[in-house]
């Protein structure tokens, strides 16, 4: 590993430079004078590691020079520089701060130099370079040749496709002899080429343009290729959806290999109903009077075809039944119980009501317009009048949600606004939904995933103080609002809570400062916070005892130097600037910032919490204000079910259909345990 690196940016004319330790930077000509002004500068520097970004064709003759040279050097991926110039502030898009930021990316990552390459292999590139150009001119020419109509012209393009032709054939022997002298070269190639439909001349581009195989994981170097399946609405990896990003010059050589990844057939869900249909020719007569022709075969496309939403009518009819001798006995089965007795809706149709809002965060004056579409003629306060009915019977599912919270270790609090409109004055009020949320999907836990929203008037310490009354916890995990620091004053059988504070509002802080002001001191804060949120990274969803370890190790060096260097860092500038505020609000929350290091189980921020928050403000949004405090708390409700179930990845409208109906149906009390969201079984592919 280097101890020192030299940051280049390269561009079409120019290298700009940037020495790290020495600070010292330079222009050079992206030419070869300029590639020996560099070994000048360099002079007898051994363990110098220069680091440069691919650009394509402006970074070949620097690489080539570099590896005849022997000069140790490193070629980055275009997305790692830019996270990485995002996780240290660092995005203005200039050739010397591009060239400072390499440089600072060397020594904070530790890279190390990559294998120097030999001549052959650089003679290769640029044939292989050679080579796709002449592709590309007979593609032209053969598509000339196809409209033009002048016959001297069709003479002199055909001529052109056949020395094209005669040139490609004889670079593919040159291509393939070099191969062949390169050992460990020519033994990779024929174990690709033992993948159906890649050839020699596939596997000779992909292992000079993607040295990297053989040295990556999978998910890396399909994500190289280009051929990461990532669907750009969800960032789930949900199978091969597209081929895009990646190298260009992979994508094109393994485009017909990868084209059936890139087709949709046979990755469609397999639960979604299939309708066929067979397009028969007019004739199967052969036109050569042999008479009928035999099938040898067809031709399969799958297509997504919808159906608009459809209302149905649930008739139900009840037979009377007599005896026709003594007329005294009747028989009928009973009624079953609804939601709403003798009401129109199903429980699943008020189910689609709920998730409708809460969910998909569509008001109730939306959905009537949506009914009405369809010749049904709802108010939207009938609307909210079944809603309401179906949370009194959820009630006793919120109540077991609540008991499963309060003997969780550690919870996440936040708190949002909810606008509650006033009786008679024509005006909102401002209260304020508080949400609780479990998640021990971080360090591998085995708990359930739960969110509780509680409706309250407003924002005071007495709120959190009531609705967190009987928990159990010990770590409350929250920003630093005063509200909360009443928590670590009640007296309590286990104690105190403990109050977790979040890093990701301290970054918040200095994002701005160095946004605003460019200040090098909160640059550097973010630089540090990154590198703890990398090790976080490396960790997620392992062991509480493995995060700690690794916590202890990587993350404790850098919080005790931290510290020190904002005290110190605070002292040298002006003590009213927003700088030095920010510094003091990091420094008076400490105790609570580093507490992550204590227990593997905690997080470094309240990103969970906050994101179950989101929905609530788009709902918000839509909906304006609740019409009165009893619907805030129904909202709280509702919005906490459907919260939960996508945390579950269950299907909300299956779940609260199914729910309404078990409870309808005579659940016994002694069994809610089998109602809650996370033992529903139907998964659901309609989750977010």
């Amino acid at each position: 590993m280097a101890k020192d690196t030299i940051g280049i940016d390269v561009s079409k004319d120019r290298l700009d430079a940037f020495w790290h330790s020495r600070t010292e930077a330079r222009c050079l000509p992206n030419t070869p004078e300029g590639f020996g002004q560099l070994c000048d500068w360099l002079g007898k520097e051994e363990d110098v590691l220069i680091v440069f970004e691919a650009t394509g064709a402006y970074h070949r003759g620097l690489e080539r020079h570099l590896s005849l040279a022997g000069l140790p050097f490193i070629k980055v991926n275009p997305k790692q520089a830019r996270r990485f110039a995002q996780a240290i502030g660092r995005l203005a898009k200039t050739d010397s701060v591009d060239a400072r930021m390499l440089a600072r990316m060397g020594v904070v990552l530790e890279l190390t130099p990559q294998d120097v390459e030999g001549e052959d292999v650089h003679d290769l590139r640029e044939l292989l370079t050679a080579r796709r150009a002449l592709v590309k001119d007979q593609v032209t020419a053969k598509t000339r040749l196809a409209t033009a109509p002048n016959p001297l012209v069709r003479e002199q393009l055909g001529r052109r496709i056949e020395d094209i032709g005669a040139d490609i054939q004889a670079l593919d022997e040159i291509i393939a002899q070099i191969a062949k002298q390169r050992g460990t070269l020519e033994e990779r190639i024929r174990h690709l080429m033992t993948i159906p439909g890649i050839g020699r001349l596939t596997a000779t581009t992909m292992l000079i343009d993607m040295p990297e195989l053989g040295h990556l994981d999978g998910k890396k170097i399909t994500a190289l290729a280009g051929l990461a399946p990532m669907t750009q609405q969800s960032g789930k990896w949900q199978g091969k959806e597209r081929i895009t990003g990646g190298r260009s010059s992979i994508r094109r050589a393994i485009y017909m290999p990868a084209l059936v990844a890139k087709r949709n057939r046979g990755h469609l869900p397999s639960h979604l109903p299939r309708v066929e249909r067979v397009i028969e020719p007019a004739s199967t007569l052969c036109p050569c009077g042999c008479g009928e022709m035999s099938r040898i075969g067809e031709d399969v496309s799958e297509r997504l075809d919808v159906i608009p939403a459809q209302f149905r009518v649930l008739v139900t009819r009840r037979p009377k039944y007599a005896c026709r001798r003594c007329s005294q006995a009747v028989a009928q089965a009973h009624a079953p119980e609804h939601v709403v007795p003798g009401g129109l809706p199903t429980e699943l149709f008020i189910a689609w009501i709920i998730v409708s809002k809460f969910g998909d965060h569509l008001p109730f004056y939306r959905q009537a317009e949506i009914f009405k579409r369809q010749g049904i003629d709802l108010d939207r306060g009938t609307l909210g009048n079944w809603v309401g009915r179906a949370c009194f019977h959820l009630m006793p599912v919120i109540n077991h949600m609540r008991a499963h919270l309060r003997s969780a270790d550690r919870i996440f609090v936040d708190e949002t606004r909810a606008p509650v409109l006033e009786p008679g004055l024509k005006r909102t009020k401002s209260g304020f939904f508080w949400a609780v949320v479990s998640d021990d999907r971080g360090h591998g836990g085995a708990g359930p995933p739960i969110v509780l929203f509680h409706y309250a008037p407003g924002r005071g310490k007495a709120h959190p103080l009531n609705f967190l009354a009987g928990y159990h916890g010990r770590f409350l995990q929250c920003d630093a609002y005063q509200s909360y620091n009443a928590m670590t004053e009640i007296a309590r059988d286990n104690g105190p809570w403990q109050l977790v504070y979040c890093w990701t509002h301290v970054r918040r802080r200095f994002v701005k400062r160095f946004e605003s002001d460019g200040s090098p001191i909160a640059e550097e804060m973010l630089r540090q916070i990154a590198l703890l949120y990398q090790i976080e990274k490396s960790v997620r969803s392992k062991e509480a005892a493995m995060r700690l370890a690794a916590r202890r190790e990587h993350s404790a060096p850098i919080i005790a130097a931290l510290k020190p260097w904002l005290e110190a860092q605070l002292s040298r500038i002006p003590q009213k600037s927003q700088l030095a505020e920010d510094i003091r609000y990091s420094l008076a929350h400490w105790p609570g910032l580093i507490r992550f290091l204590e227990h593997g189980m905690l997080e470094l921020d309240t990103n969970p919490v906050e994101n179950q928050i989101r929905p609530i403000a788009l709902t918000r949004k839509n909906a304006l204000f609740a019409g009165n405090e009893v619907g805030a708390e129904n909202w709280a409700m509702l919005a906490s079910l459907v919260a939960t179930c996508k945390m579950s990845d269950v299907n909300p409208v299956d779940y609260l259909a199914a729910t309404l109906r078990a409870i309808l149906d005579g659940h016994p009390q002694s069994g809610i345990e089998d109602l809650m969201p996370w033992r529903f079984n139907q998964s659901s592919s309609l989750a977010a």
